[in-house]
């Protein structure tokens, strides 16, 4: 037969055991972000832009550089062929999230005026 002594640690240990098992860690998710910046913002026609990732982790990603011509690289070079202001879309994609990003104006001028 057990006694008083033994049965009451046992019992406390059991109460304990149960909270502390029974709790699941909880998972914070990282929002997903598609921030990006290029090295110029204002160029002459036929002048190399230089885009650079800084997001964070992705699966998929694309660049609109707002002229027709598009991108998967992750630090693309651009080369705009005409003069006018281009809206520059980044979209990065993990899983079902998807974040665009379309903040970023690029001014082209004719190569004979200045920047």
């Amino acid at each position: 037969m057990l006694s008083v002594k033994k049965v009451i640690p046992i019992i406390i240990l059991g109460v304990l055991g149960i909270g502390i098992y029974s709790c699941k860690p909880k998972v914070v998710k990282e929002k997903l972000t598609a921030d990006f910046s290029p090295d110029k913002r204002q160029v002459n026609v036929g002048d190399t832009v230089r885009f650079k990732y800084e997001s964070n982790n992705y699966e998929k990603l694309s660049w609109d550089f707002g002229d027709g011509y598009y991108s998967q690289e992750k630090n693309p070079v651009h080369v705009y062929k005409k003069a006018d202001a281009f809206w520059v879309t980044f979209k990065v994609i993990k899983g079902n999230d998807t974040a665009v990003n379309a903040d970023v104006k690029i001014f082209v001028r004719a190569s004979n005026e200045s920047v």
